[in-house]
């Protein structure tokens, strides 16, 4: 999804983030906060432990209200506030209100937030850099799981978020065809 990778390298480069770091949660959660008009809620989720299946929940309105569980580690914050960024970039108002999937009312609403995921993974995890990390970790002779790790750790991101961009980058970068990720709950 060449116009996706696009939209989230002409991001990075508009906030300057051109070294291929990830931008970390609290810096995409003010971006949200003061370019695009959000309240931020990290409290209420997290304090109704019968709503724990939520990750978030959006409230529209003149300022919209991204109500976010505050129990979620950083990473998993920094890629909810990427993924809503995304959303606002992309100008996408068709969108599901719950992360549960609850609720989701058409294929538009799928599509759209399938396009502010990987959105938001190409922001945390820059194209060119982790390309250049996967080659190294696929010229290894044996199964090197260190350089997995490293890889985690470089983009402080969760297994199933590498796993995920993977999926996006393999196929076309490395001519594996039949390469897949499924998430269960």
């Amino acid at each position: 999804f060449e116009d996706l990778e696009a939209a989230a390298a002409s991001f990075r480069e508009w906030q300057g983030w051109t070294d291929g770091r990830p931008p970390a949660h609290d810096t995409l959660r003010d971006l949200l906060v003061t370019e695009y008009g959000y309240d931020v809620d990290l409290g209420t989720l997290a304090d109704h432990p019968e709503l724990n299946e939520f990750r978030t929940v959006y409230v529209d309105g003149a300022s919209p209200t991204l109500v976010v569980n505050g129990d979620l580690m950083p990473i998993q914050q920094a890629f909810i506030f990427a993924r809503e960024i995304g959303y606002c970039e992309l100008g996408i108002e068709e969108r599901p209100r719950t992360s549960s999937g609850l609720r989701i009312e058409s294929f538009d609403q799928l599509l759209n937030n399938f396009r502010e995921s990987y959105f938001a993974g190409a922001v945390i995890m820059d194209r060119a850099a982790l390309l250049e990390d996967l080659e190294t970790m696929f010229a290894e002779p044996t199964w090197a799981p260190e350089r997995v790790r490293a890889c985690m750790d470089r983009y402080n991101a969760t297994p199933e978020m590498l796993l995920y961009r993977l999926t996006e980058l393999v196929l076309e970068h490395f001519g594996i065809d039949d390469f897949f990720f499924l998430r269960f709950y």
